[in-house]
C-alpha cells in the first residue's frame, strides 16, 4: 500500500519519494471513492513541496472522492423530495462522471 511505503520512506529521510507515495495514496483512495481515506492521504501528501502536477493531482482526487460521497448521500434523499431532486442528483452524476472520464482520457476534465 502507497501509505505503508510512504511512512518507510518518511522514516528514512527521503520526503520525496513519500511524497510521491502519498500522492498515489490520494489518487487511489479518490479513485475508489472513498472520501475519509482519500481526505487523510491528501493531508500527508500536502504537508509536502509538490510540484505542481502532483499538487493538482492530489486535490482532484480528493474532490473527486468527496463528490462520489455526496452523490452517494443524495441518492438516498432524492426519492423523498421529489422528480426535481432526482433530476438535479442524475444531472450530478452525469457531470461528475464527465468530469472524472475527461481527466481518465486527458481530455477536458480535471487532468
Amino acid at each position: 500500500m502507497p501509505e505503508e511505503l510512504a511512512a518507510h520512506w518518511e522514516a528514512a529521510g527521503d520526503r520525496s519519494r513519500a511524497a510521491a507515495q502519498w500522492v498515489e495514496a490520494t489518487a487511489r483512495r479518490g479513485a475508489c471513492g472513498v472520501a475519509e481515506s482519500a481526505c487523510r492521504a491528501a493531508e500527508e501528501a500536502l504537508r509536502h513541496d509538490l510540484d505542481a502536477a502532483s499538487r493538482w493531482r492530489v486535490l482532484g482526487s480528493r474532490d473527486d472522492a468527496l463528490q462520489r460521497e455526496g452523490l452517494d448521500a443524495r441518492a438516498a434523499l432524492a426519492p423523498a423530495l421529489g422528480p426535481g431532486a432526482e433530476a438535479e442528483r442524475a444531472w450530478r452524476v452525469i457531470h461528475h462522471a464527465r468530469m472524472v472520464g475527461g481527466a481518465a482520457r486527458g481530455g477536458r476534465g480535471r487532468g
